[in-house]
């Protein structure tokens, strides 16, 4: 029933957005500007995988999963942010999502909420809840018309987990360099995210970011490192059966308190039309089999005629911890086998898509995904798929827009 609430809510802003142009061409010329800013997007979408059991999901741990029935539950969000100026240097912005999370729940989440002070051009102090700095399209990650494909290639952006917002401040500058532009972002804060089987809570979170850019190019990189408390009661129980055997092998698989957490990303996009190349890569770095190290890497190429862009897009998500277990025998051997057959997340995806430009803020997209596993082991998928399988596609359509 929520979801089919969700979908008419959907479809209904979907039509006031389209009549936005118009009405705000209906309304009179005013000398002085509003304080309040409105923006809103979204996104309507089918998509469909060819395996009735095996499951498709954007993230490692999410409960929202895609089989052979065609939904929109991967994709289909409203959003809107909304800004108010209290002054020439301080203004309250708000970001709330709607959409169906990781834990399968519909429902509205605030991305953003936070106080902004611009003391000077090139600097600005944010506090509150804001936009993490992980990824090359961390300002915008949610809104789908910012972004050239269906969805983020999810062997990189799987690495962010489900949340993309953290509590805390700030700091942003920029200034020019000749004929580019220099940023700095640092933020310091606590990043907290409970579902029904675990929670977690980074604590503190700090990052930096720099990046450079001009017209055609920009080049980014970031490094964070969170301190990391992660509760899975599944998890424990595995490993608090492997300590009452080998408490040495049990404190690799222990919950609660794991230690720091270092993540590193480096990414770049050229866009000098017809042209459209974007690729990033990223670690992390843990080291605890509960959460193994792994990297990924994607890079994205299009080409646009007209209104059309085909774009074509390989991912890659591998391994970097060791996932064997030889330290223990019998039911402990056999529970760390299955918790270390769930953390076998490699896979590779080749896309193939077009964007079709319909209006300005609207654009249509139809992408088609294979993405290929290990034999035996799952991937990012739910379950392994069936022996002698290594192979599932995804076929998308979506409606995304902007205004």
């Amino acid at each position: 029933m929520r979801s089919r609430f969700f979908s008419e809510c959907g479809l209904i802003l979907l039509a006031c957005a389209l009549n936005l142009p118009a009405m705000a061409q209906s309304l009179p010329e005013e000398n002085t500007e509003s304080p309040l800013t409105l923006n809103a997007y979204g996104t309507l979408g089918l998509a469909s995988t060819d395996q009735a059991q095996a499951g498709y999901r954007p993230t490692v741990s999410s409960r929202n999963i895609l089989h052979d029935t065609w939904s929109g539950r991967l994709d289909d969000r409203i959003g809107v942010q909304a800004r108010y100026t209290l002054s020439p240097s301080l203004a309250v912005v708000a970001h709330v999502l709607a959409r169906r999370n990781g834990g399968d729940e519909v429902g509205a989440e605030w991305l953003w909420g936070m106080l902004q002070w611009t003391p000077a051009p090139e600097w600005a102090v944010q506090a509150g809840r804001f936009q993490n700095t992980l990824f090359l399209t961390s300002d915008n990650q949610a809104v789908g018309y910012a972004q050239p494909w269906v969805r983020p290639p999810v062997e990189l952006y799987n690495l962010g987990g489900e949340t993309s917002n953290i509590d805390g401040v700030m700091l942003r500058y920029h200034r020019p360099l000749s004929d580019w532009q220099l940023g700095v972002t640092a933020h310091a804060g606590r990043v907290t995210l409970a579902r029904p089987l675990y929670r977690y809570q980074n604590h503190p979170n700090a990052a930096l970011a720099l990046s450079i850019s001009n017209n055609s190019w920009l080049f980014r990189v970031s490094t964070l490192v969170a301190k990391t408390d992660y509760h899975a009661p599944a998890a424990q129980t595995v490993a608090d059966l492997i300590t009452a055997q080998n408490p040495q092998a049990g404190a690799d698989y222990q919950t609660g308190e794991l230690g720091w957490l270092h993540y590193s990303n480096a990414g770049f996009r050229y866009e000098q039309h017809p042209w459209l190349v974007q690729g990033e890569f990223a670690r992390t770095n843990l080291r605890r089999k509960t959460l193994p190290d792994q990297r990924a890497w994607y890079l994205t190429t299009g080409y646009s005629v007209g209104d059309w862009m085909p774009y074509i897009s390989f991912a890659s998500l591998r391994g970097i911890s060791n996932l064997d277990e030889n330290r223990v025998t019998g039911n402990a051997l056999k529970a760390a086998q299955a918790l270390l057959l769930g953390k076998r997340n490699e896979q590779q995806t080749l896309s193939l898509g077009v964007r079709w430009d319909l209006r300005p803020g609207m654009a249509l997209k139809a992408q088609w995904d294979q993405v290929r596993v290990n034999a035996g082991e799952p991937g990012l998928l739910q379950t392994p798929l069936p022996a002698g399988q290594e192979r599932v596609r995804v076929l998308s359509v979506v409606l995304d827009w902007s205004y």
